[in-house]
């Protein structure tokens, strides 16, 4: 089977995830829009005090966040969703295309390449002990 005949079973075998995709999506437009409706909205500046576990707030309420663990979180994220293509992945290797294998060799140099990047950034952050 070559061709359109293949591609049009492959479009009908995705019927379901698009279906399920289309379905959340619209689930969850309805659900905020929902919300939007039906909360009260009675403005109060109490409601806007910063709550700290029932204490009155002391000191400034805005603080920056630092930057310095920003690339901990990117290298999190690059190695949770590598693990998610390759367990995805791992049972079909031996039976996929040489294109398909093609594919997927790029998708994991991709992600190799962002966690070099998040690798690079960390660098000045890491100071070498010296003495």
């Amino acid at each position: 089977m070559e061709g359109p005949e293949m591609i049009s079973e492959a479009l009908a075998q995705s019927v379901g995830l698009a279906l399920y995709v289309v379905i959340a999506f619209v689930f969850c437009i309805a659900s905020l829009l929902l919300a939007k409706i039906l909360a009260t909205s009675r403005p109060n500046p109490r409601k806007a005090l910063t709550y700290e576990c029932g204490q009155v707030p002391t000191g400034p309420t805005k603080t920056r966040f630092t930057i310095q663990y920003y690339p901990y979180a990117v290298i999190y994220a690059i190695y949770g969703a590598l693990a998610i293509v390759l367990l995805l992945a791992a049972p079909s290797v031996s039976a996929m295309p040489p294109s398909q294998l093609w594919i997927l060799l790029l998708v994991i140099g991709s992600f190799t390449f962002a966690l070099m990047g998040a690798l690079m950034a960390l660098r000045p952050l890491i100071k070498p002990k010296r003495g």
